[in-house]
């Protein structure tokens, strides 16, 4: 019986095959980067005998300065009507680096704010900044408005660049209670800590 033709290379194609598909298995096994076929290995289990996995929380930045911890994210809520337009309507408050705000504050140009809590402020805060909380800002602005004009130009800062309070507080100085000219100070506390690094903080109740 004679061979079909093509048969022979069909054979040793299948051979060729079948001898890689055994190397590549075999690679797989021995490699490290190979895949594994097997039930993943829990956390505690694949970690050396004698150490602990640490956990995600464990991996976090502590903050141990009580100055810097203030950094909730706090929505301003204004009534509707035209002011609510108006306010959505403008851009972001602008942004004045600490190396600006020195001097406007050394020689009284501006007033300096302290959006933060006021456990924050307390512990510690840049000398000369008024403490206004934002999250009391409705309750104090009458007191705060008669000491300080609505056409002063203020600025407002809160714990680092992290922090959204100065953002909030700028908005509604601006837009909800009629401040003519409001900046922030994004870099906030730490900033002024990392630039001022001789200044000893203010601490104590609001000037």
């Amino acid at each position: 019986m004679k061979p079909v033709p093509g048969s022979d290379i069909v054979r040793e194609m299948f051979t060729i095959f079948c001898a890689a598909v055994v190397l590549g298995l075999a690679y797989n096994r021995s490699s490290p980067l190979g895949i594994s076929f097997s039930e993943p290995a829990s956390a505690s289990a694949a970690a050396p005998a004698g150490k602990m996995v640490a956990s995600p929380e464990a991996l976090l930045p502590a903050e141990s300065d009580p100055a810097l911890h203030n950094e909730t994210i706090t929505a301003v809520i204004v009534s509707s009507g035209p002011q609510t337009q108006e306010l959505a309507a403008r851009q972001l408050p602008a942004s004045l680096p600490w190396t600006e705000v020195k001097s406007l504050l050394a020689n009284g140009t501006i007033v300096l704010v302290d959006g933060r809590e006021v456990s924050a402020y307390q512990a510690g805060h840049i000398p000369g900044a008024i403490s206004l909380p934002l999250q009391t800002l409705a309750d104090k602005i009458g007191l705060f408005s008669a000491h300080y004009p609505r056409n002063k130009p203020l600025v407002v800062y809160c714990a680092s660049i992290r922090c959204l309070i100065s953002q909030a507080e700028a908005a509604a100085l601006t837009g909800q209670y009629g401040y003519q000219n409001v900046r922030e100070m994004p870099g906030g506390f730490a900033e002024w800590r990392v630039a001022e690094p001789s200044v000893t903080p203010a601490t104590g109740d609001n000037p």
